[in-house]
């Protein structure tokens, strides 16, 4: 049997005694007993490990097990779907919960409030935005240009399609929600840079052009999006009825900005030009 870690406890004791709330102490004091009951022996173990179990308002977590993690996931699922069915105004903790078919008290286990289970399902979907953006590079021996423009836009523009609830969500959130601004400022950033590396092999243009020129054209898809697969403009709503009508209307805007010349024929392609 290890010795009992007093230093340790006096370290994590003065840490449940802290101001961040009831909530807090609790979570902190129950990863304490864990630990504890694993015999963790040093002061910065013990601190490191707390730090990495209990992350308040944060997405959590170390401490929980597969049904635990699969819970957290069905209240993500079912905030989705709530939040693109009814709105973000509209939707409440309860309403999550009751959908999901979990106890209104487990939601808290995993999340502070409904802005913060917003704040992790955007950043998840801007997460996927990149890894489909960033599974495409750009080979001009295999790839016709305007085929790699316009899957790259697709499959950005299917995903916020399929979820308009959650890009209204961002829209409105944007400005007065910190974390999601941060998070939709970066993934975009990231985005138009993939973008601009494309561009510059694909037009000629410098480095810097490429780049500067793809802020402005993400600036534009923005727009293109929110007008009309959020505010559903009466002009655009032909244009909005589907990810491929948007993509179709934001690749010719794109590809005869990019190369002055029009896009070349696709049997499948209805753009409004």
């Amino acid at each position: 049997m290890l010795p009992r870690p007093k230093r340790n406890w006096s370290i994590a004791r003065q840490s449940c005694a802290g101001s961040a709330g009831p909530r807090f102490d609790s979570h902190l004091c129950s990863a304490v007993r864990r630990i504890r009951a694993a015999h963790i022996q040093n002061s910065g173990d013990l601190v490191t490990a707390t730090k990495k179990d209990i992350r308040v308002g944060k997405t959590h977590v170390a401490e929980f097990g597969s049904k635990a993690m699969a819970t957290r996931d069905s209240l993500k699922v079912s905030a989705v779907r709530l939040i693109n069915l009814d709105g973000f105004s509209n939707v409440r903790v309860e309403d999550v919960t009751r959908d999901a078919g979990v106890a209104k008290g487990l939601f808290y286990r995993y999340f502070s409030s409904i802005n913060d289970i917003t704040r992790v399902v955007s950043e998840e979907l801007f997460e996927r935005v990149l890894a489909d953006a960033r599974a495409r590079p750009f080979n001009a021996g295999m790839e016709p240009t305007y085929e790699w423009l316009y899957d790259y836009v697709f499959v950005t523009v299917e995903k916020f399609v399929h979820n308009r609830g959650l890009l209204a969500c961002m829209f409105e959130l944007h400005g007065s929600f910190p974390e999601i601004s941060q998070a939709w400022q970066s993934a975009a950033h990231d985005w138009n840079l993939h973008l601009a590396a494309f561009v510059e092999r694909a037009s000629g243009m410098s480095a810097d052009e490429a780049r500067d020129y793809c802020y402005i054209l993400g600036a534009a898809m923005e727009g293109i999006l929110y007008q009309a697969a959020v505010r559903n403009t009466p002009d655009l709503r032909k244009i909005g009825e589907s990810a491929k009508s948007i993509t179709d209307t934001i690749l010719q805007l794109w590809y005869r900005s990019i190369f002055l010349k029009a896009t070349p024929e696709r049997p499948s392609q209805r753009g409004p030009f």
